[in-house]
């Protein structure tokens, strides 16, 4: 028998994820992603108020208005985190099947367009 023979029929008897595995994969995505960016939030706080007392105004505000912005994507995955936590419970609401799937993914888009945006801008 070839590999490739082997891999194909290996392939057929796959069984698709239960949707449970994989609302539990987005608990635990979601959960990691909010921990990483209240990290970096606190460390942006840190950051200004660990400036100079000679620094402007403008940059301390600078920082902190970039740490406060982390908490929208922060928040996002927080709605993410509870909407499939629930969904585990109550496996036939749509709106939450829906919550934690599509915002996991914007969830993630959040993540990154803030990251790019904060290490662009400092």
């Amino acid at each position: 028998m070839l590999a490739a023979d082997f891999y194909a029929k290996k392939a057929l008897v796959l069984e698709p994820i239960p949707t449970k595995d994989i609302a539990l994969a987005v608990l635990g995505g979601s959960a990691a992603l909010a921990s990483i960016l209240l990290v970096f939030v606190g460390f942006m706080i840190m950051k200004a108020e660990g400036l100079p007392a000679e620094a402007s105004n403008k940059i301390i505000r600078r920082y902190t208005l970039r740490a406060k912005l982390g908490l929208i994507p922060l928040a996002e995955q927080t709605i993410v985190i509870f909407s499939s936590y629930g969904w585990l419970f109550y496996p036939t609401s749509t709106c939450l099947f829906h919550m934690w799937s599509i915002g996991f993914v914007l969830g993630i888009i959040l993540f990154v367009a803030y990251a790019v945006y904060v290490t662009f801008s400092i």
